[in-house]
């Protein structure tokens, strides 16, 4: 009962600092938001923004996925994180970091879909799998 509590004033919260960081790409105050992105990055996950970023996706995969150092709504979260900052990079133009952030999305979607009971479905993440992989 206590987790459950715990989870979802957590995802309240993830909702608005999402909200706060879509606020900012708006109006492409670049500045706050990666101020608000970086020190909410590392609340919510206890990781560095650039530490995760400058991973491959091989490293990221081993380090996160195959010894499982999170649990799943860790991964939900920083799944939700890094698809908020690819949509930065695409705005920006920054086609690496786009495919960088792509790969790492794309495995965590898949790692909590493969994971979630039937009942724990999430569309979201369905149709974000699908836009992630139309990406070049």
């Amino acid at each position: 009962m206590y987790r459950k509590d715990y989870m979802q004033r957590q995802f309240e919260e993830l909702g608005k600092v999402m909200a706060k960081l879509l606020s900012f790409r708006k109006e492409k105050n670049f500045e706050a938001y990666e101020k608000e992105y970086t020190s909410n990055f590392k609340a919510f996950t206890s990781l560095l923004p650039a530490q995760v970023e400058e991973m491959s996706s091989d490293e990221f995969k081993s380090e996160f996925l195959d010894q499982n150092t999170l649990n799943s709504n860790q991964k939900s979260i920083l799944a939700d994180l890094l698809y908020e900052k690819l949509n930065l990079y695409l705005e920006l133009g920054e086609e690496q970091k786009v495919k960088n952030l792509r790969d790492k999305c794309i495995l965590l979607y898949n790692e909590i879909n493969e994971n979630a009971l039937e009942s724990e479905f999430n569309l979201g993440i369905h149709y974000r799998l699908n836009f992630l992989k139309g990406l070049p």
